[in-house]
């Protein structure tokens, strides 16, 4: 039974009787012919064609012109008997054959099964049939042409022509017949239904079924030794037949799957030949059945789905309202897909690079509402990512572009320190993966700058050749699990080696080689000479295969401006800045010029005017460059780029600017227009999952957080939050080193929230709470004050928030403490607890950066100690190694208790001691 019909959605069914049809009858004459060589295999069913086969009266088929020659990849992914081989001509082919008057089908497959373009046209007893048939066809390297012929005397020719070389590999006639079908048919996927039919369609259209539905899960690709896209364009080519012939008793089900196929590459690709194929096809089928609401949804309308709303928002502010519901979709959203879709190892799908795409809108679920569903899904996505075996040493282990072998490790990992924060595991990996940056992906320029030997690379090795011998900005995106690492725990050699590359990129921006202007970073920089441009004599465009290198690819290129941003939070080091602060200079100007219509690429003009456009990305009304604008103010502190945020920022950011909460509501349009809608196409359809979308979710994040982006690029959160659900509206309007502000709502019952500070630097603090009756941030009424003592970076603190009243919180400082940059952190998890033979194991970590010395190791039963054990000292990880020492408890495990737990305790100074304790339970 389809997913459709669990959906309950209506389609028509229709009864075909006597049915003009290209489905043969078992009997029935076929022409089918198997070009090749003479000893490649042929087709069952097929007649052999090689270049000597030369027409005959006697034989009824040959060619007309000798072939040059025949041609067999056995190797070939997409390989069978018919698609293997073929034979060639330098300019055209042309083939005879005789056959009884009627209509056909004719299907030709086009190509020579090689990454060399031909450009080919097909005729018919002399009138062309399709004209400029590209091969390779994107992914494949063959075509499918299919046109319904009548032949009247006898005779057909076929002639393929070409510039330069013609390839054909198969020719085909299938009779149109009348034959007598009574079965149920329609659009909606059936495979008992097909299989009634008998025939070469059938077949096809099951094997296209059978390629699509397998998706793109790492056991898929085993299976059928084809990897997903391949195989939606090679069902596209077989279901191409089917739909050359309306009549056929198949084409609505092979027409809907093939408008699916090219709706579903449009989305990955964005491509205008799929998205046309995609509504030709899917506006046919609307005209048959009107009613069937996945069609509309395909065609773009919008239809709502329903989720369940308990609370009474009467008397609670807008955002509140809009909070609750955008939330309540966004999980059931979420749990679909951990609930119906996501396997053990984590996977969703649409293969691991593709899976942890979508795991960049989770974070207000985990982190907001708090929700254990959205945290399992996520962790165990991350976690069945490093336990694939495509990962070694914390990075892919195939060489490939930076963007695609980072976003294993990148999308799922650096999150990992606010979810799970102090977790010794997740920092460990990252720390592990850092190992890569000076043993394989860096080193040291003639200029004596540290810089990327490639902007392809693996954990292993880096690929040196041209042009790809280059430091991208995007390399950052292989480093941002460090960077991380680098701000949890002050790494000294992280910081030494990220400082040493970020000065590299802060000089090479200061120069203008090649007319680069001054302040911008580079696209690229050679790592054998320094050079900018040094391939293509253009500092803009380091001519590599994909155009996001480009540095019009604003969003891509900005992710060398976080990096460096970043290091200035972990630094203090002003000179990190020099690049953002160039380029937000270069705008503040630009937009009081008259710039040139067209201005010469690559000129200062130029780059004003990409600048002021937001690049390739997006447009100027959500420029990319405001997401490192408000980065940079918010590590430095800094109103200097609220002019510029407050034009193009995102909601939220715009909202700390202008303090309008008109901004928020409106910010609430998109992120709901993503989420009131086509629920099937966020969850059931999906065939690649990097591209399932919420957009307008750094509003939730942010409203939660009080974070400037999406949760991952740094962590410069005010809150995050537990206890919460859904049914808490949460609002960060203010929050620094010295002070929060935070409005509360609550639609359930009174309760207890704890609120986690991120910003709020050790100290002594006043904590003022109490009702808001204006939404305006400000306490009213029934004003509560308390002294908080925070003592870490990262600290817990209990809020009663009573139900249906708007609350205020407000924490200022009223004395800070000495900060300490230097300090162990002893710390175990839940994982690093076993029990076997009536020993108790447990692993004791330290992840700071500083040695930590006589470590009490407690095992606790209940509120009973039963155990003690000491470690003299741990070494620090600063040389990226980790580092811990496992120890051993004798238990009794027929004890009567449920779980026991293990307590750390070190004397001195640690950067947190929430990682202190674990548990492990001994009955489920």
């Amino acid at each position: 039974m389809s997913r459709q019909r669990k959906l309950n959605l209506v389609f028509l069914m229709w009864t075909v009787m006597g049915l003009v049809s290209c489905t043969e009858n078992v009997g029935q004459n076929l022409y089918l012919y198997d070009m090749g060589t003479e000893n490649s295999a042929v087709e069952k069913g097929y007649i052999q064609v090689t270049p000597v086969s030369t027409y005959t009266e006697k034989d009824g088929y040959g060619w007309l012109n000798k072939p040059a020659g025949a041609f067999d990849t056995l190797a070939g992914k997409w390989n069978n008997g018919l698609n293997r081989d073929g034979v060639w001509a330098k300019d055209s082919l042309v083939f005879k054959a005789n056959i009884p008057n009627g209509v056909y089908l004719l299907t030709l497959t086009l190509g020579d099964n090689t990454e060399k373009q031909l450009n080919q046209s097909v005729y018919f007893n002399g009138a062309l049939i399709a004209g400029s048939v590209i091969t390779p066809w994107y992914r494949i390297p063959f075509k499918s042409v299919n046109k319904k012929i009548t032949i009247s005397n006898g005779v057909a020719v076929v002639k393929i022509s070409s510039a330069s070389l013609a390839a054909v590999q198969n020719i085909e006639f299938r009779p149109i017949t009348r034959q007598k079908i009574s079965t149920l048919t329609g659009f909606e996927p059936d495979t008992v239904a097909v299989k009634h039919l008998r025939g070469d369609f059938a077949v096809k259209y099951l094997k296209a079924s059978y390629y699509y539905d397998l998706g793109a899960w790492s056991k898929s690709a085993k299976t059928s030794g084809i990897n997903f896209t391949f195989r939606m364009y090679l069902a596209a080519d077989m279901l191409e037949q089917i739909a050359a012939f309306e009549n056929d008793p198949l084409y609505d089900k092979a027409i809907y799957l093939l408008a699916k196929i090219h709706y579903w590459l449009d989305q990955e690709d964005n491509d205008p030949y799929h998205e046309a194929e995609a509504r030709k096809y899917f506006t046919i089928l609307k005209k048959k059945y009107p009613d069937a609401e996945l069609i509309k949804m395909y065609l773009g309308e919008q239809i709502p789905f329903e989720v369940a709303d308990h609370v009474d928002g009467k008397g609670a502010p807008q955002w509140a309202v809009k909070q609750h519901e955008a939330m309540q979709r966004m999980l059931k959203i979420i749990y679909w897909w951990v609930n119906e879709r996501q396997e053990a190892n984590g996977e969703l799908g649409g293969k691991y690079g593709d899976d942890v795409e979508i795991l960049r809108w989770w974070l207000p679920a985990i982190l907001g509402a708090d929700d254990a569903t959205a945290k399992r899904g996520y962790m165990r996505l991350a976690d069945g990512v490093w336990n694939s075996g495509i990962m070694e040493r914390g990075f892919a282990k195939k060489i490939d572009d930076v963007e695609h072998a980072a976003e294993l490790f990148r999308d799922t990992h650096p999150s990992m320190f606010m979810i799970r924060y102090g977790d010794p595991e997740y920092i460990e990996r990252c720390l592990i993966s850092m190992q890569n940056f000076e043993k394989v992906w860096t080193g040291i320029t003639p200029k004596g700058h540290r810089h990327f030997k490639s902007c392809y690379l693996s954990a292993t090795a880096v690929l040196e050749q041209a042009p790809m011998n280059v430091d991208v900005p995007l390399n950052a995106r292989a480093v941002l699990p460090g960077l991380w690492a680098a701000w949890y725990n002050r790494n000294p050699t992280l910081i030494k080696l990220f400082s040493e590359w970020g000065n590299a990129w802060v000089a090479d921006a200061a120069r203008t080689d090649g007319g680069k202007p001054a302040g911008v970073l580079p696209a690229a920089i050679a790592f054998a000479d320094d050079g900018i441009g040094a391939h293509t004599g253009k500092w803009y465009d380091p001519g590599l295969e994909y155009d996001y290198y480009k540095w019009e690819s604003l969003g891509h290129v900005n992710e060398m401006q976080a990096q460096l941003i970043g290091m200035y939070g972990i630094t203090s080091n002003t000179a990190f800045l020099k690049p953002v602060n160039s380029c937000y200079d270069l705008m503040i100007g630009a937009a009081q010029e008259k710039l040139p219509e067209n201005p010469e690429q690559g000129s200062l003009n130029w780059v004003k005017k990409v600048l002021l456009q937001g690049g390739v990305d997006k447009g100027g009304a959500d420029n990319p460059m405001t997401d490192v604008f408000a980065m940079a103010g918010r590590i430095s502190n800094s109103s200097k780029y609220d002019e510029f945020i407050a034009l193009h920022g995102n909601p939220y950011n715009k909202y700390l600017v202008n303090k309008d909460p008109e901004t928020i509501n409106k910010g609430f349009e998109e992120l709901l227009n993503s989420l009131r809608y086509n629920f099937p196409l966020l969850t059931t359809e999906v065939k690649y999952t990097d591209r399932v979308y919420v957009r307008g979710s750094e509003l939730l994040f942010g409203m939660y957080t009080g974070h400037f982006g999406s949760g991952y690029e740094y962590p410069s959160t005010v809150a995050t939050w537990k206890n919460t659900g859904p049914d808490m509206g949460v609002f960060v309007r203010h929050g620094d080193a010295t002070s929060a502000t935070v409005s509360l709502y609550n639609f359930g019952e009174t309760r207890t929230v704890t609120m986690q500070t991120w910003l709020l630097e050790p100290g002594t603090y006043k904590l003022s709470s109490g009702t808001d009756t204006n939404d305006d941030g400000e306490i009213d009424a029934d004003q509560l004050e308390r002294i908080l003592v925070l003592k870490e970076r990262v600290n817990q603190v209990q809020l009663q928030v009573p139900a249906g009243k708007l609350q205020a919180v407000r924490i200022e400082q009223l004395k800070a403490y000495p900060k300490i940059e230097a300090a162990a952190d002893v710390a175990l998890s839940d994982r690093d607890i076993s029990i076997a033979n009536d020993q108790l194991s447990v692993k004791i970590h330290n992840v700071g950066n500083v040695t930590a010395k006589n470590i009490r190791v407690e095992l606790w039963a209940g509120s009973r100690k039963i155990g003690l054990s000491k470690i003299a000292e741990i070494p620090a990880p600063n040389d990226l190694v980790p580092r811990w020492k496992k120890i051993s408890f004798k238990i009794n495990t027929g004890m009567a208790i449920s779980a026991i737990s293990v307590r750390v305790f070190t004397d001195h100074p640690e950067i947190t001691t929430l990682n202190n304790t674990a548990s492990y339970r001994l009955t489920p």
